[in-house]
Order: C-alpha cells, then sequence, then structure tokens
C-alpha cells in the first residue's frame, strides 16, 4: 500500500512508502485556532498533539465546515480544548473536553454550528 499524506493546501498525496499521515499535525502547548493569525495547516490538521494548555476551536466564519474532525491526544495534565456554542459573533469559548491526563484523548466533530467532542480518557 502506498503512503497517502493529507495535507490543508495540498489535498491528497500519493507516494512511496506506507500509512496514512497528517502532514500538517500540529504539536503545540495552546493555540487559538479562531485567531486571525492562525494558518490555514492549523485549521486544517486532523491531529494535534496538545501540551499544557487550551486548543480553542474555530467557527464556521473562521473556516470550520460540517464533518471536519480533529484528533486531540494530551500529553500532560492540565490540556483542555475549547469551542464556541454558535457561530454567532458575540459567542464565548467553553470547554468542551478536559485531558486531565497524558495520553487522554478527543475526537471532536464540527457539526455545523458547533464542535461536539468525543472523550476517551486512560
Amino acid at each position: 500500500m502506498p503512503k497517502i499524506e493529507l495535507s490543508a493546501l495540498k489535498g491528497l498525496k500519493q507516494s512511496a512508502g506506507q500509512g496514512f499521515c497528517d502532514s500538517d499535525v500540529q504539536i503545540h502547548d495552546a493555540l487559538d485556532l479562531s485567531a486571525a493569525t492562525a494558518t490555514a495547516a492549523q485549521k486544517g490538521a486532523v491531529v494535534h498533539i496538545l501540551g499544557d494548555g487550551v486548543l480553542k476551536l474555530h467557527q464556521s466564519t473562521q473556516g470550520a465546515v460540517k464533518g471536519q474532525i480533529k484528533i486531540i491526544i494530551s500529553t500532560h495534565n492540565n490540556a483542555d480544548v475549547h469551542a464556541y456554542p454558535t457561530n454567532a459573533s458575540n459567542a464565548v469559548a467553553a470547554s468542551i473536553a478536559d485531558l486531565d491526563s497524558p495520553k487522554d484523548l478527543a475526537i471532536c466533530v464540527f457539526n455545523g454550528t458547533t464542535w461536539v467532542a468525543g472523550l476517551s480518557t486512560t
């Protein structure tokens, strides 16, 4: 089986090798995807390795699309995932997943209005 890479900027790329890879994987302590400084690669990444901080997910007005998936894995004790409850400009982001231990993970899906989290803890 060839290696398949997923990139927010280049789409799917097939090459020699093995596996399915997120070429935009993000490894960080904290990241605000709703900020104007967030890049397309950061917003489009499927996998986020989150340290001791908050990952704030973005709204549809900031590029989130219905069905978009984020897999967030914690490497520290105090990781947290925040999302906006609506697409309103005055909405305030709130916690949707507390990742309190290393190896805790959340799989988040954008439903067109907000991010929904499934949570797995060790």
